[in-house]
This record gives structure tokens, C-alpha cells and sequence, in this order.
């Protein structure tokens, strides 16, 4: 037989396991905890926590990551690196003033894509 059988032959029936559960907890349907106030305390909490302070932290803990990421690239000698493969691209290929002003264009429309990119998040974050 396989499982979907054995499962089909169960579903409508139910087992000796389910009738000692259900006679285990029947007592326990009855029986009242004592709540102390506890639930009004966890509700009190719950409408006083402030969403604003975790997506505060949400922020520093990002902006932190990025500020460890840039001393990690400094000190790698990142810098050189990325400054080497624009020296490289730069002097391999015919630039003139025209083409070196498309280049920073680019540069500065996807610099600043990137930078709406992240203000929109953060304002999605924030509400």
C-alpha cells in the first residue's frame, strides 16, 4: 500500500492514538487558568512598543555595516584596485573630452538611481 492510500484509509477514521488524546486533554477543556492581569500587561506593551525605534535600528545597524565594509576596502587596498581598472579602462580605449563627459554621466545617473533606490526603501521601511 502506499502512503496516499494508508492516508485516504485514515482521513475519514480516526485511531485509537486520537480517542487517548482526546480523553487525555478532556479534563483539561474545562479548566481555567488564572490570568492575573498578564494579558492586559502583554497588550499594554504591545500598543506602547514603538515601530519607529526598530526601523531606527534597522538603519544604524545598516549604515554601520557599511561604514565597517569601507574601512575593510581601505584597508584592503581596494582603492588602488578600483583606481587601477579605471586608469586601465580609461587609457585602453580612445576617450576624447566627449566620450569621458558620457562616461561621469553615466556614472552620476546610476550613482543617483542607486541613491532613490535606497530612499524609497527606506520610506517603505518607515511606514
Amino acid at each position: 500500500m502506499t502512503d496516499n492510500s494508508k492516508k485516504s484509509k485514515v482521513e475519514g477514521q480516526r485511531t485509537a492514538d486520537d480517542l487517548l488524546l482526546e480523553q487525555f486533554f478532556q479534563a483539561a477543556r474545562s479548566e481555567q487558568l488564572p490570568d492575573d492581569g498578564f494579558t492586559h500587561r502583554v497588550m499594554t506593551r504591545v500598543a506602547a512598543a514603538d515601530p519607529m525605534s526598530a526601523s531606527r535600528l534597522s538603519w544604524l545597524w545598516t549604515a554601520a555595516c557599511i561604514v565597517v565594509a569601507l574601512i575593510v576596502f581601505t584597508l584592503m587596498g581596494g582603492w588602488n584596485i578600483v583606481m587601477a581598472g579605471i586608469v586601465s579602462v580609461l587609457t585602453t580605449m580612445p576617450t576624447t573630452s566627449t566620450q569621458l563627459i558620457h562616461l561621469m554621466t553615466c556614472g552620476a545617473i546610476l550613482t543617483a538611481l542607486v541613491v532613490a533606490e535606497l530612499v524609497r526603501r527606506e520610506r517603505l521601511t518607515l511606514s
